[in-house]
């Protein structure tokens, strides 16, 4: 089981629907929203790329913005992992290359 962590930047949400179509379409297993992260659970993942998008929704202007991180983790062998830190200006190319 592969898991991905994604701490939200400040200020921002998780748009559920888009969580839930990830879930819908068979990316992802389930997904869990807590302490300003999102969990999603994936039975697999391979060496052949691919995408999941999940829309973050500004509630709030933060000023002085810190970057989040995202991190990608084998559940049975947590030292097999990559993490990343993203910001709002590059958050699209960023998670492309985790």
């Amino acid at each position: 089981m592969a898991i991905v962590e994604l701490n939200l930047l400040s200020g921002y949400i998780p748009d559920k629907a888009s969580l839930t179509a990830l879930a819908d379409f068979g990316k992802a297993r389930l997904f869990d929203i807590e302490d300003g992260r999102v969990i999603m659970y994936f039975d697999e993942f391979t060496d052949t790329p691919s995408c999941s998008n999940v829309q973050l929704n500004r509630v709030f202007d933060v000023e002085n913005l810190k970057p989040a991180t995202a991190k990608v983790y084998d559940y049975y062998d947590g030292e097999n992992q990559k993490s990343i830190e993203y910001d709002r200006g590059a958050l699209q190319s960023d998670l492309d290359n985790i």
